[in-house]
């Protein structure tokens, strides 16, 4: 018996985004913070737009780029949808 496998459809994050009132997270580095600093400031500034606006990846990202993999996660069984997001990291949809 084999058992069906997944298939995982790795994408880029875009420009594009369906804000709907959020906010999306930003950071203004001081020229004198070290980048330990900068990376732990934007770490706290990513776990706070996780707990206090949780938008689902899946709805956060717009354009001609998110709308074809939205199609083919659609259209594909046993698919998962990831997302590289400069910002965010690795997500999945």
């Amino acid at each position: 018996m084999f058992s069906e496998r997944s298939v995982h459809l790795i994408t880029s994050c875009t420009k594009g985004k369906n804000h709907q009132g959020h906010v999306w997270p930003t950071l203004d580095i001081d020229p004198k913070q070290t980048p330990d600093d900068a990376a732990y400031a934007w770490s706290n500034i990513v776990d706070d737009a996780r707990s206090n606006q949780a938008v689902p990846a899946l709805s956060l990202y717009s354009g001609n780029h998110w709308s074809t993999a939205k199609e083919i996660l659609n259209s594909t069984r046993n698919l998962e949808l990831w997302i590289i997001s400069a910002g965010m990291g690795f997500l999945n949809s």
